[in-house]
């Protein structure tokens, strides 16, 4: 299947999951995918090892993909991503995923020592979460929340 499909199934889903969201009465754009899709224009989509056949070192490789026509027009850098990654099964293994320094990816080496089915879970934690906040300015502004509101 090449890339163009893949980004064209990938678009699709992350509609009909809006679609779900708003059937709900929810806001799809809050956090996680929908917001990275709302927001900034890009989808995410792991791609999972095709040759798993028991023990061995392995690797899945999370890839954004522009939105076609997005707007606004921001580039991907992983570095402000914060991706955790869990691999459940007979063993389980959860991180962050590793930003790529060459292109919109990210990486989760793992080391299987139990062979059998696995899950694999991709969530978004934060978009750069790193960023410097001057305390002072935090202090100084209030914001207010409705209570009993979930988000």
């Amino acid at each position: 299947v090449d890339e163009k499909h893949n980004v064209s199934a990938l678009h699709g889903y992350l509609h009909s999951q809006r679609i779900l969201y708003e059937e709900q009465n929810s806001t799809w754009g809050m956090r996680g995918n929908g917001w990275i899709f709302q927001h900034l224009g890009i989808m995410l989509n792991a791609e999972l090892p095709q040759d798993i056949n028991g023990t061995g070192y392995y690797n899945i490789t999370i890839r954004g993909h522009k939105v076609p026509g997005a707007v606004p027009e921001i580039s991907c850098d992983p570095e402000l991503f914060t991706l955790w990654v869990r691999v459940g099964g007979p063993e389980i293994f959860a991180g962050s995923a590793i930003p790529s320094r060459s292109d919109c990816s990210w990486h989760f080496p793992f080391r299987l020592l139990v062979g059998g089915l696995y899950i694999v879970d991709v969530k978004t934690l934060m978009y750069n979460g790193k960023a410097y906040v001057d305390p002072q300015t935090c202090l100084d502004s209030k914001i207010d929340f409705p209570t009993n509101t979930s988000y």
